[in-house]
């Protein structure tokens, strides 16, 4: 079965970097669009800054997320060639 969308989970982190240059080319040798995602363990975010309002907290990860695909979705794919996701 042919993959049509490859989905590329991306953190700061080298290794998931790493792993994200992977999907990448994974995608392109099977013709698959990428699709970029940046997800956070609210949970975790909640116990790390529990003095933190809970929409604070959420806005404040929903911004860490963009800025980590705004970084390095141009790094990884063509321009416009991605969608993302956060």
């Amino acid at each position: 079965m042919p993959f049509k969308k490859v989905l590329i989970a991306l953190d700061s982190d080298a290794v998931a970097i790493h792993a994200a240059e992977v999907g990448v080319e994974l995608a392109h040798a099977v013709g698959a669009e990428i699709a970029l995602v940046s997800v956070m363990d609210r949970s975790a975010a909640e116990i790390a800054a529990p003095e933190m309002p809970r929409d604070e907290l959420l806005a404040e990860s929903r911004d860490h997320a963009l800025r980590v695909i705004a970084e390095w979705a141009p790094k990884l794919v063509p321009r416009g060639a991605a969608e993302s996701f956060t």
